[in-house]
């Protein structure tokens, strides 16, 4: 500023002696005007280069520290969201933990309803079976001995149809005995010595439904040999009819 008003002072004071001036003072006065203007000039034009970058290192800065601020807050966000998808797998694996539980739990239920389901079964049979866990091959819990009689009708289809040899019963085969098995079958079907004579018969003569007589006393003995007090003969009868189904 005080540049120009020297510059301007100048002036006036050539202005003001002009008419003193010769043509040629004229023309070095013009020369040092213009050399004045052009220092002049060169260093407006350094001035305003200088506000021109000041202002650009400002705008530079303010825009740095903008875009700072907001990688803070995206880094902020970005955390934020790492810490969000870490509880998500977390949760993820809580539930994927949670649904394997219940799947076994589910896995233990039908196993335990089926297990329930099996021992009520077997209730079932013992309890339907029970009677005849202590019956001997002569269809009763006893054996009468000579001149006794019972009106019991089992045993008495049954007292014919076998015979003692080295302390062990035998069931005779043929077509009249083999009919009182049939016949023992229909009054009382829970007598698993009904059916093991005439697996046995038909085992000996090769008979190919000896197998289904046999699987059916075999289903019933499987049941009364379980219960405590047993006749040991029904024992023997089981071991017979596997051993023959091998």
């Amino acid at each position: 500023m005080k540049f120009v008003i020297f510059i301007l002072g100048m002036l006036g004071i050539i202005v003001e002696n002009s008419k003193r001036f010769s043509r040629k003072s004229w023309a070095k006065i013009i020369g040092i005007i213009l050399i004045f203007f052009s220092l002049f000039f060169g260093l407006l034009k350094d001035w305003l280069s200088d506000i021109d970058t000041n202002a650009l290192k400002s705008a530079l800065s303010r825009t740095t520290e903008n875009l700072e601020k907001t990688t803070q807050v995206l880094n902020d966000h970005n955390t934020a969201l790492i810490h969000a998808n870490e509880t998500l797998q977390d949760t993820l694996i809580i539930l994927n933990k949670t649904t394997s539980t219940l799947f076994e739990t589910e896995k233990l239920l039908k196993i335990t309803r089926q297990n329930l389901s099996d021992t009520y079964a077997i209730l079932q049979k013992t309890r339907q079976y029970s009677y005849v866990a202590n019956y001997g091959v002569y269809g009763g819990e006893y054996l009468f001995g000579p001149g006794l009689e019972t009106d019991d009708k089992l045993y008495n289809i049954m007292k014919e149809t076998y015979f003692l040899k080295d302390e062990k019963y035998y069931f005779k085969c043929g077509e009249p005995f083999e009919l009182k098995y049939m016949e023992a079958i229909n009054e009382n079907p829970d007598f698993p010595f009904s059916y093991f004579a005439l697996a046995n018969c038909k085992y000996n003569r090769k008979d190919s439904d000896w197998r289904a007589y046999a699987q059916k006393a075999i289903n019933i003995l499987r049941v009364t040999t379980q219960i405590g007090g047993h006749n040991k003969s029904q024992k023997d009868a089981l071991s017979i009819l596997e051993n023959n189904l091998k």
